[in-house]
């Protein structure tokens, strides 16, 4: 084989690579400056941010807060969690720690929105 052959197939090799990337980064596709990701997730999607807090008012570290369907986050050294990319729907939330009775709640996450939500917890 040829050296110039040998370029050309690595050429497109990197070609092919770049194109796998950039297909699979969560980028959007647009068509006449139309983009379709975008309008997709403006339209669906939204999120959910609050804290978890002790009955002081004190936020809890490494709660949990999670959606019905399993998807969960924990909380910072304040408290604070944050979900995002959420399709709008109602939920069924739940924050828990150890040591503290669980508090759920349904939430309403609508789209284009952060919808904000604190939860307080009881010691056991």
């Amino acid at each position: 084989m040829r050296r110039s052959d040998l370029f050309s197939i690595a050429l497109l090799v990197v070609l092919a690579i770049a194109l796998l990337i950039g297909c699979g980064s969560g980028g959007s596709t647009s068509f006449d400056g139309f983009s379709q990701s975008e309008t997709v997730s403006e339209s669906i999607y939204g999120g959910l941010e609050g804290f978890v807090l002790d009955s002081n008012g004190v936020g809890l570290h490494e709660a949990y807060v999670t959606f019905d369907f399993g998807v969960y986050t924990t909380t910072n050294g304040n408290g604070y969690y944050r979900f995002d990319h959420i399709i709008a729907d109602a939920y069924p939330i739940i924050a828990s720690k150890d040591g503290y009775i669980s508090d759920e709640e349904d939430v309403e996450v609508l789209a284009n929105q952060v919808i904000s939500r604190s939860f307080t917890l009881k010691k056991l």
